[in-house]
């Protein structure tokens, strides 16, 4: 419950942005959504057809905030620059901006695997981007889909990777 409520306080601010939007504020903007897979663990999430896109959405809770967004074209190979500026630019709050920021798709403890990584990853497309506020941009490979998150985002997503841990080694039997 403290970290919900801590999470809810850290994104308060950001009402003026879709990012943090909430859900009844999300349906005004997008249209009726349709209920989908989560996309964080816990995280009851929207999918919306907008104007040729899929927009997926997590919420905090019943009614937001939005913590997460991932937007795909319909139909569509690819993703192009200008639809992701303006994406990225409908996403940032007043006094804040987005700056490109090494690709979150090495990860590798290996810095000379992650070199390898990223200028593959950075030539079929991915780009990344964090805003002042600690959230995040990726352009996914070939510009499939770009997601935006919260900080709160990737704070349950380490939260539900720990869980799942503790239990995958707690059914560990006694051999």
């Amino acid at each position: 419950m403290f970290v919900c409520s801590a999470i809810l306080v850290l994104t308060s601010p950001l009402a003026s942005a879709r990012l943090g939007e909430t859900n009844s504020e999300c349906n005004g903007r997008y249209g009726t959504p349709q209920k989908t897979q989560e996309i964080i663990p816990g995280c009851p999430t929207n999918a919306y057809n907008y104007k040729g896109y899929r927009i997926l959405i997590a919420f905090i809770g019943s009614n937001g905030p939005a913590v997460r967004m991932i937007f795909e074209k319909r139909p569509g190979p690819f993703l192009k620059d200008d639809e992701v500026e303006a994406m990225l630019q409908a996403n940032v709050p007043d006094g804040m901006s987005w700056k490109p920021k090494a690709s979150g798709v090495a990860r590798n403890s290996n810095p000379i695997v992650n070199v390898g990584v990223t200028v593959v990853a950075s030539a079929m497309g991915a780009r990344a981007w964090k805003r002042d506020d600690g959230a995040t941009a990726e352009l996914g490979l070939n510009k499939m889909h770009l997601t935006l998150s919260l900080l709160a985002a990737e704070q349950l997503d380490l939260r539900a990777k720990e869980e799942g841990e503790a239990k995958r080694k707690a059914a560990i039997p006694t051999f």
